[in-house]
Order: C-alpha cells, then sequence, then structure tokens
C-alpha cells in the first residue's frame, strides 16, 4: 500500500479495474462506448430470432430433384442457411431444423412480383 503512494496511482492495480470510470473523460467518448455495448446487445439478440428472418420464396420439385429458394439462396434437403437446417421440401412449405427444434417456413406471397413483358 505504501508503495503505491509512493509510486503513484499508476503501478496500484485492481482485478476491478476494467470497471472503474476516469471522470474527466468528455461526455461524447462515453456515449460512443455505449453505443458499442447496445450494439453488441442487438447482434447478440438478432442471432437468438434467426429463424424468423428466414423467408420461404419458391419451392421446385421434380422427380429427381428437390429445391427450396431461401431469402433468395437455392437449397437442396441436408443443406444449412442462417444455422437452419433443412430437412422436408413439401409443394407450399419447408422443414427446418433450428436449435433442435423443428420449425415450418410457409410459402409467401410477395406484392414485388412483376409482369414480365413479352
Amino acid at each position: 500500500m505504501i508503495l503505491g503512494l509512493l509510486l503513484g496511482p499508476g503501478v496500484v492495480h485492481s482485478k476491478n479495474a476494467s470497471k472503474l470510470v476516469d471522470p474527466t473523460r468528455p461526455d461524447y467518448i462515453k456515449l460512443k462506448s455505449a453505443t458499442k455495448a447496445n450494439a453488441s446487445k442487438s447482434k447478440k439478440r438478432n442471432r437468438k430470432t434467426s429463424i424468423h428472418k428466414l423467408k420461404l420464396q419458391q419451392t421446385i420439385i421434380s422427380q429427381f430433384k428437390k429445391v427450396a429458394v431461401i431469402n433468395g439462396k437455392r437449397l437442396t434437403i441436408g443443406k444449412s442457411i442462417r444455422g437452419a437446417k433443412l430437412i422436408g421440401i413439401n409443394e407450399n412449405n419447408v422443414v427446418m431444423r433450428y436449435k433442435n427444434r423443428i420449425h415450418t417456413l410457409h410459402l409467401t406471397f410477395s406484392s414485388d412480383i412483376k409482369e414480365v413483358e413479352r
């Protein structure tokens, strides 16, 4: 303790040093740190709900092959997207396994469909 007082506060170490806040630190730097922390929490929250961001856009079923288009990506049975594995393809839906749970994605029709000129 006495050695710490003689050498100055920069030499004394604490296991809680990372929690200490510099009272002379400008507010805009504190705000930037808080924004980064919130962004990190938001990313973690988005990972938890990534199955809900999947959109089944098309299913292609032929005698020899089954393909699903999910979020613009062509997938066959056994392939994965955003951590969800495609385990079944039907005419109007697909079956996915995500975090050991079974989810069904239904074919959605979008208003983005444009008629092709002939």
